[in-house]
């Protein structure tokens, strides 16, 4: 295959703010691959450890783990359990961590004093072709980081008792007739492991193809500013918090008066959002990023 001098773009691969915990047996679906195929497959590639790990031999720094392994951002391990017991191993920055399905998870520290956070980055990419184009044509615009696009401030709520009694009605709220489809049967939590950030948005948003009208009617009465809490609110809840998650949650009392700067655990929370040109009158036109953006 032969090119023109003006052809060019990108190999992209998706990637996923994780938070804080990630669990391959419970946040990813099975796909069948295990360790112990990839230890035996790539055998001249790897060194594999007896705690039942492995390391790239001409990249040190990328580790394979197993397909049960489960991070921990707080105790910075690794653990999973093989034949010999429970096994874990240190979770540093500077290394990449690969599933047995080619699932990559890394710790990463985002700018603006930002807490660190577990990242994950699908196998398979997509490769985002532009064949010969004029000069200008915009090819390596395909493969620019937004980040200067990126702008980032506070969590915001008008009344924190009130905001969050609606947001724990959401939270609380029985989804599982949601489909058109009776045969479906979807009875996970909101806050439940089994459930991802990811499905909990899909899970507010009207879907015409799977969702019933009436409840397609419900998610659009529902303010979007309550979705996104009930979104801050399971990107940062953690299993050990069980139904008391509202105690977590705070604003600062300022002249005696509650503010209006969501935190989380004493810690300020940070949401970012995209600009995306300017309006008429030369104001930026910004749009909110997903949660696990």
């Amino acid at each position: 295959m032969c090119e023109e001098e003006h052809a060019g773009g990108a190999l992209v691969f998706p990637a996923y703010d994780l938070g804080e915990e990630f669990s391959g047996d419970v946040h990813v679906k099975q796909l069948g691959h295990t360790f112990s195929a990839v230890a035996s497959l790539y055998r001249e590639l790897l060194s594999v450890k007896p705690e039942g790990y492995a390391v790239d031999k001409k990249f040190p720094d990328i580790l394979y783990v197993p397909e049960n392994a489960r991070f921990d951002l707080h105790a910075q391990r690794v653990f999973w359990t093989n034949a010999s017991g429970e096994q874990a191993i240190k979770l540093l920055p500077g290394q990449t961590y690969v599933r047995p399905s080619g699932y990559k998870v890394r710790m990463e520290k985002p700018g603006l004093n930002r807490a660190w956070r577990l990242v994950g980055v699908a196998a398979e990419g997509a490769l985002c072709h532009k064949p010969s184009t004029v000069s200008g044509g915009g090819k390596s615009e395909i493969s620019k980081s937004i980040t200067d696009a990126v702008l980032t401030g506070p969590v915001f709520v008008a009344n924190l008792k009130a905001d969050f009694a609606k947001v724990a009605e959401l939270i609380n709220r029985d989804y599982s007739g949601r489909f058109q489809d009776k045969g479906r049967v979807d009875h996970r939590a909101v806050l439940a492991p089994e459930r991802s950030l990811g499905s909990v948005i899909k899970l507010l948003m009207p879907d015409e193809r799977d969702f019933t009208p009436e409840y397609n009617t419900w998610l659009q009465s529902v303010p979007q500013y309550l979705k996104e809490l009930v979104f801050v609110v399971k990107r940062y809840y953690k299993p050990e918090w069980e139904s008391n998650w509202r105690e977590h949650f705070s604003v600062d009392i300022i002249n005696g008066t509650p503010g209006n700067e969501l935190k989380c655990d004493n810690r300020k929370l940070v949401t970012t959002c995209l600009r995306v040109g300017f309006e008429s009158d030369g104001a930026w036109r910004t749009f909110g990023l997903r949660k696990d953006f």
